[in-house]
């Protein structure tokens, strides 16, 4: 697993988490620092030197480092995104294993370098996990071929969600007044989550619902640059907009909150949406990749086009205005997530892709997890 943040290490530690340990007995090869607290306790981590950032010589080293752990007592590789992917396939290929990826974020213009990789670690893994059709489409018009992608949505655990919240406590350690209407916001705070756009829409929000607050979950590095935008937009000064930084558990700002808001340019699938609907929140989002796929409009949300500040304004202001279809939307996401979305679903389902790969011949099987 590359150095990674948001959906993607929350998906791996689900998965991690969920497999049947009677048919699959997985490692995590991963940088020395990966956050070993997040990582069950039967699962190992072996290191795995992987940058942040593309380093030929060095991934040379991390690819020839891992096909010598993988010709040891493993069946199948799976790795997590494209630098893992790059690494875990090509080692894979090495050691005579058959590997699999899962392709989790949304490129909406890929470089000629990234199709490149694309294209060349599809063409030797044996099967590609998309986390929505949008990221399938994608991937196609990189070249892999759509017979060897299976489309497998994130899924989340709804324990947490269930887990009553005193929401009047929350909300004050945040200094948010009980009855305010309030917006979450949740997400690494970098460029393709749009949050900048969310905090024009709030500034004009403010101008007809004063009262209203937002509170931004996450850290990143336009973290600097937000705060510099509110204090311009003169809307930070009364304690109205909250960066809360990053959260161990997002449940109980989830259930304090009325509005969660998804403001993204692109957008894989959207885990935070997924667990907007588990707290039973409706959710307002960009139109765009696979939130598209995820909150239905009308029904678990309102979706708006994306980089127009306007637009999420005019929603968020008539979601809160409106409790009743704040609660009918957020019923109607819970049903949703719990037909479609839950982590015993989406294990299975890989599973599934699993035992497609090999013919098991001795239990359990090693199934090195890297990305």
């Amino acid at each position: 697993m590359r150095p990674a943040a948001g959906g993607m290490r929350r998906h791996l530690f689900t998965l991690l988490a969920g497999l049947d340990r009677r048919r699959f007995a997985p490692t995590l090869f991963a940088p020395a620092d990966f956050p070993a607290a997040d990582c069950p306790s039967d699962v190992p981590h072996i290191p795995l030197a992987i940058s942040a950032r593309t380093r030929p010589l060095a991934d040379l080293h991390a690819i020839r480092q891992l096909a010598q752990h993988l010709r040891q007592n493993f069946d199948i590789v799976h790795a997590h995104g494209l630098r893992g992917a790059l690494i875990g396939v090509l080692a894979a290929r090495q050691a005579g294993l058959p590997a699999l990826f899962t392709a989790h974020n949304l490129i909406s213009r890929p470089s000629l370098l990234q199709r490149f990789f694309l294209a060349l670690v599809g063409r030797d893994a044996a099967a590609v996990i998309a986390v929505s059709e949008a990221v399938a489409a994608m991937l196609c018009a990189a070249g892999i071929p759509r017979a060897k992608i299976a489309v497998i949505p994130n899924g989340i655990a709804l324990g947490p969600f269930d887990v009553q919240t005193d929401a009047e406590a929350v909300r004050a350690a945040f200094g948010v007044p009980p009855t305010a209407p309030l917006v979450l916001a949740i997400g690494r705070l970098s460029p393709e989550k749009g949050f900048d756009v969310l905090l024009e829409a709030f500034r004009q929000m403010q101008l007809r619902m004063p009262e209203a607050r937002l509170i931004l979950a996450g850290s990143g590095p336009e973290e600097a640059a937000l705060w510099n935008q509110a204090v311009r937009g003169g809307i930070d000064q009364t304690g109205t907009v909250i960066f809360a930084g990053q959260q161990a558990e997002v449940a109980p700002l989830l259930q304090a909150a009325d509005v969660v808001a998804i403001p993204s340019r692109q957008e894989g699938q959207g885990i935070v949406a997924l667990e907007a609907m588990a707290a039973r929140r409706p959710v307002v989002a960009s139109r765009v990749g696979g939130l598209v796929e995820t909150v239905i409009e009308g029904e678990t949300g309102l979706l708006v086009p994306p980089q127009d500040a306007a637009a999420l304004a005019e929603a968020l202001l008539a979601l809160l205005s409106n409790p009743a279809q704040r609660q009918q939307m957020g019923e109607a996401g819970r049903v949703r997530v719990t037909q479609e979305y839950t982590a015993e679903r989406m294990v299975q389902r890989i599973e599934a892709v699993y035992a497609g790969l090999v013919h098991r011949t001795r239990e359990p099987e090693g199934t090195s997890l890297s990305g």
